[in-house]
This record gives C-alpha cells, sequence and structure tokens, in this order.
C-alpha cells in the first residue's frame, strides 16, 4: 500500500515525493520497514508502546509509553531519537494536563490526538501557549499553557452523509471509487478555498484494505491535487 502511495513516481512541486507520517506502536511492528520509510524521508513519531488506553495515565506512565516508544524507535528502528518530534495518543484517549507535562519535560514538539470539530473554516495548527479555542470532544483536554507544544489538531473530515470522523476510517465508507474521490475532495476544497489550512489526513492502513476501490478512489485524488502547483503533500 505504502509502496503505491508514495513510491510510484509521484512528486510534489518541488520534485521531491509525497512523504507522510507514521504513528507508530511497539507490538507487531517489523521494524525493517521502519528502517526503510524512515530512509526515504518518512516522519516517525510515537503511538506509545503497548497502544493502551492512558485517559488516567500519570506523568510517568505517558512518559514510559511515548517517550519509551521513541526510544524504541531507535533501538530497533534506527530512526534519530531527535526526528521523533510527536505523538498521537492510542484510541485518541488524551490524558489532558499530564500528558502535556511528559511533553514538554521529553522534549518534544508536537500532539495530534485532539479531534477539532469546528472545520469550516478549518483550524489551523495552534500552540499550547494559550488556552484551547475549539470543543474538547474527548476528555481529559488540557487546562494549563504548556508554551513550545504544538496541537496538529484533527480537523474533521464530512462525508457524503452529513457525518463527521476525525479518523476517515470511522466516515460513512463511500461505495465506489467515484465517491471515494468526491468526499475527499469535497473536504479538500474545504480547506484549499478558504483559509488553506493544512489538509490533514488520518488513516489506519486497514480502510484501504477493506475494499480495492476505497484505494482507487484515494489514488485518483493524490493524483488530482498533486497537479495543482502549490500542493504538497508532506
Amino acid at each position: 500500500l505504502y509502496e503505491e502511495l508514495f513510491n510510484s513516481g509521484r512528486k510534489n512541486p518541488n520534485g521531491c515525493p509525497p512523504l507522510g507520517t507514521f504513528y507508530v506502536s511497539h507490538e507487531w511492528t517489523d521494524y525493517s520497514q521502519v528502517q526503510t520509510l524512515y530512509a526515504r524521508g518518512h516522519e516517525m513519531a510515537s503511538h506509545g508502546v503497548t497502544h493502551s488506553f492512558g485517559e488516567k495515565y500519570s506523568k510517568n506512565q505517558w512518559m514510559r509509553e511515548i517517550n519509551g516508544q521513541r526510544e524504541v524507535l531507535h533501538l530497533y528502528g534506527g530512526v534519530k531519537m531527535e526526528d521523533v518530534r510527536g505523538m498521537r495518543a492510542p484510541f485518541l484517549a488524551i490524558g489532558g494536563n499530564r500528558m502535556l507535562e511528559m511533553l514538554h519535560d521529553a522534549n518534544f514538539t508536537y500532539d495530534s490526538s485532539l479531534p477539532v470539530y469546528e472545520n469550516s473554516p478549518p483550524l489551523w495548527p495552534y500552540t499550547f501557549d494559550y488556552a484551547i479555542s475549539h470543543e474538547c470532544m474527548i476528555t481529559p483536554c488540557p487546562t494549563k499553557s504548556f508554551p513550545g507544544i504544538w496541537e496538529v489538531g484533527m480537523v474533521m473530515l464530512s462525508d457524503l452523509r452529513g457525518g463527521r470522523c476525525s479518523m476517515v476510517d470511522a466516515c460513512q465508507a463511500p461505495d465506489t471509487a467515484d465517491d471515494v474521490f468526491k468526499m475527499m475532495m469535497n473536504n479538500f476544497n474545504r480547506h484549499y478555498k478558504s483559509n488553506k489550512a493544512p489538509f490533514g489526513i488520518y488513516f489506519h492502513s486497514a480502510w484501504f484494505s477493506a475494499a480495492d476501490h476505497r484505494r482507487k478512489g484515494f489514488v485518483k485524488f493524490l493524483d488530482e491535487i498533486l497537479n495543482k502547483p502549490d500542493v504538497y503533500l508532506t
């Protein structure tokens, strides 16, 4: 799947290949694949060692899970410690102030775990220098200031039936490749034709493997947007 999406000759406008971020948890991961993707320039981020619900974790438990997976990526995947800058909480079960204190203490740069319902216009990434400005959809949310830590909010997509989802998997799955293309373009254009906030697309790979038309529709979408001179997949 990733060979087809990222390594089939597609190019960004500057001639560089499109890239993605992989939120990696330890169990069942083939670290030779991590090494290959990392060597090609893809970002590796932490998804925790055990992929467990962490809303009640202490700061030390968050440290063992998130910073621990950073260390595992370094030891088994050859990823430089300083290149693991971000995290996503398993199940999007965030840990409020304790999780952000861990990110601050462990010198992470960003989290990307908070769904953002407000999508028109879409929200830009923001820092925790101040209180969050959007609805907190999954508690506990941070209530303190954590200067320098960024949130790459998971701005919700809209499906063709009016539902919303932060992970594409959670939307009503389109029935045809053309409908996949239509859904993705509708959401892309809400960003591209308004405030140009970065358009985040968040998947589990199982979404593609569940039905072949999903992959075909998404590949058509990628080819369409990469034809634009000011669109980069990164």
